[in-house]
């Protein structure tokens, strides 16, 4: 996915996944259902930017629903992170794992499955 300033890429086995356009405005990407995978994130500009990263609505920082004002990852001009997974402390990740909705993050933690 290609924005003004940001690529955000999947990672499946440390390779980028095919999408798909649906509109001028919609990105698809096929999971398999208990794959394991990361986010990409670039930096396309020469400024720093925070990106608030989420999955199903959540921030993957802080499980909480995403917003602008919400914790972000900052990265400096043309900087690239890989994101493996769910921050559950200052060390450890919940890996990032395709699955349906009932088992979703999103589901589990009671923000149910709408996003």
């Amino acid at each position: 996915m290609l924005f003004k300033t940001v690529s955000v890429e999947i990672l499946v086995n440390g390779r980028v996944i095919n999408e798909y356009l649906d509109d001028d405005t919609s990105v698809f990407i096929e999971g398999r259902k208990g794959s394991p995978y990361s986010i990409k994130i670039r930096n396309l500009s020469n400024k720093r930017i925070k990106a608030v990263v989420s999955v199903d609505g959540l921030s993957v920082l802080d499980g909480e629903p995403a917003s602008q004002n919400g914790s972000g990852y900052v990265l400096n001009a043309f900087e690239t992170t890989i994101i493996d997974g769910w921050r559950v402390s200052g060390n450890s990740v919940n890996q990032f794992v395709f699955g349906g909705k009932q088992s979703s993050y999103s589901s589990k933690t009671g923000n149910g499955t709408s996003n």
